[in-house]
């Protein structure tokens, strides 16, 4: 279509921006910011996590359970950031889709008029809770999906981004199309970027009595994607800068500039100028089920493989417990992503 410009694919903040959130981790008193990168959450498995933060194209999401709970964005003409939420987080009767703004102490509406208060860690606790009660409503199919995707990620430090948003190529391109988790593996002299989707075993997109499961569709939209023009380059650039903004915020975790954060060495390698990122082309399929229904799934395993899918993963979930089965080539009880590679055959 005339006059469609395709959008970068990027991970980054503004200098501007990226200093005011320092000056907010450094001041005296408790705010929202800090609060927002102490606060955690129990999963599924009983576990504290800490809120997952995501690097966007000048804004942050903030995770729990694959739940957006908020958004920190940067007012350029006011310098200063805030914090974007969805208003039924807050406001438990709210109807319609909107979103409020956190600044200081005070949670305003479009109008600029005061609807809550931002107290402390509590305020930030009732909102993910409200968050986590939400998804749950809404789409129970996709929440236990996400539930299961917060479990692995907690588990591995070398995942760098979650819900990776696919710029259009095209006007006629599908929308709203996002790879589930993005993670680094040791390839090599290299540092290979590993994706994966992630399905619950329900799921219908994941069989098909006749002809191919959707979830091969969808997998080969992100391979196709991924091997688009510039894409790949536009990638690496972007998750190279995305690993060295989450050294930063490791610090901000930790306290202030100069203090060791905890962060894996992968993501701190990979945050270097100079750093050697490659592309994993394909995609990964982690399927998650309960356990008494595993039997039907090797009928369905095999269909995948026959279609060209290789490196599907199993988990499921029984009694809030998460195990973990690689399939028969390789049986173990984790649920570690591979963090190494040998550089010959793609990570199982």
């Amino acid at each position: 279509m005339k006059g469609f410009v395709r959008n970068p694919f990027r991970r980054q903040l503004t200098p501007p921006f990226l200093e005011a959130l320092w000056a907010l981790t450094g001041a005296a008193s408790q705010n929202w910011w800090k609060d927002l990168l102490s606060c955690t959450f129990t999963d599924l498995t009983g576990r504290p996590q800490p809120l997952f933060l995501a690097v966007r194209r000048n804004y942050l999401s903030f995770y729990a359970e694959g739940q957006a709970v908020c958004e920190v964005r940067w007012n350029a003409a006011a310098r200063q950031p805030y914090a974007r939420i969805h208003h039924k987080f807050v406001i438990r009767d709210a109807v319609g889709q909107d979103h409020l703004t956190l600044l200081g102490r005070s949670v305003t509406n479009r109008a600029g008029q005061e609807v809550a208060a931002y107290e402390d860690t509590g305020t930030l606790r009732s909102w993910i809770e409200q968050a986590q009660t939400y998804a749950a409503l809404t789409n129970p199919l996709e929440a236990a999906e996400k539930k299961g995707v917060a479990a692995v990620i907690a588990r591995n430090p070398n995942v760098i981004d979650v819900e990776m948003g696919l710029p259009r190529n095209a006007p006629e391109a599908a929308g709203a199309r996002r790879i589930d988790i993005v993670a680094l593996e040791a390839h090599g002299d290299a540092i290979r970027l590993a994706f994966y989707e992630a399905k619950s075993f329900p799921n219908g997109d994941l069989r098909r009595q006749a002809g191919d499961a959707e979830v091969l569709a969808q997998l080969e939209h992100y391979r196709a994607w991924l091997h688009s023009a510039g894409r790949a380059e536009e990638v690496i650039r972007a998750m190279r800068e995305a690993c060295r903004l989450h050294e930063a915020f490791a610090q901000m975790r930790a306290g202030g500039r100069g203090r060791p954060g905890l962060l894996d060495d992968l993501v701190r390698r990979a945050g270097q100028p100079d750093a050697p990122l490659v592309l994993d082309h394909g995609i990964r399929l982690i399927v998650m089920g309960s356990a008494p229904r595993l039997e039907s799934w090797p009928k369905h395993e095999a269909k995948l493989r026959q279609a060209g899918l290789d490196g599907a993963r199993l988990v499921w979930m029984k009694d809030l417990q998460i195990t973990a089965e690689r399939q028969v080539a390789d049986p173990s009880a984790d649920l570690s992503l591979p963090s190494s590679t040998d550089g010959s055959q793609p990570a199982r």
